[in-house]
């Protein structure tokens, strides 16, 4: 078998958009199988359907399901492959008695393995990291509706861009949005940002009044 190195530095030079690089690394990376201490769960009210795993891969099983018609299907399990909202987070659509339903990754992985219930709304599922493609467990704590908005808060002029897996700082100006740059860590964009910022700030406060 080719190594996934191999294979990604070929699609590198053989796919045109970057995203479609993204979802090949994802589909490549999903060859390596089960990764040593994955655990799997049965999500809620879809047991013996699907399961979720303590990483934030969700996997379908082997199962007979149920069709419109009334006949019946034998149908094989495979990885889910989760979609991306507008708001980067990890989506994925689980059926069952031909009704289908869309779930957050992240919340699913909290559900299977958090250590306290979400009770509703009134906890949210947040990004350690601030990086909403690790949906590892280890990656998931529970904030309220403040604390999780006081930390976006602080996130301002930083977003994490999945196929770069870089942080972009960026900064509105003038009625323009100003890239400022990609970078690795969380904390040297926002520095960037804030610098930035200030900068605007003072020219601002240094234009003549009118």
């Amino acid at each position: 078998m080719i190594p996934i190195d191999e294979c990604i530095e070929y699609l590198k030079h053989n796919v045109d958009k970057q995203t479609h690089l993204y979802w090949c690394k994802y589909y490549l990376e999903q060859l390596r199988g089960n990764k040593k201490g994955e655990i799997w769960r049965d999500i809620k009210n879809y047991e013996g359907h699907y399961q979720v795993s303590n990483f934030g891969r969700v996997r379908s099983l082997d199962r007979v399901i149920l069709k419109k018609n009334g006949h019946r299907q034998y149908t094989k399990g495979v990885l889910l492959r989760p979609s991306v909202s507008r708001t980067g987070y990890y989506h994925i659509v689980v059926r069952k008695n031909c009704k289908q339903k869309g779930n957050c990754v992240h919340q699913l992985v909290w559900d299977a393995f958090g250590d306290k219930p979400r009770n509703g709304k009134w906890l949210q599922v947040d990004h350690i990291d601030n990086i909403k493609a690790n949906n590892g467990i280890d990656n998931l704590q529970l904030l309220t509706p403040r604390q999780n908005s006081g930390k976006n808060r602080e996130m301002k002029g930083v977003v994490w861009v999945g196929w770069r897996k870089r942080y972009v700082a960026k900064i509105s100006y003038m009625g323009k949005i100003k890239c400022l740059g990609y970078f690795k860590k969380y904390d040297d964009a926002h520095k960037t940002y804030l610098e930035a910022k200030e900068k605007a700030e003072s020219e601002v406060l240094c234009q003549p009044q009118l």
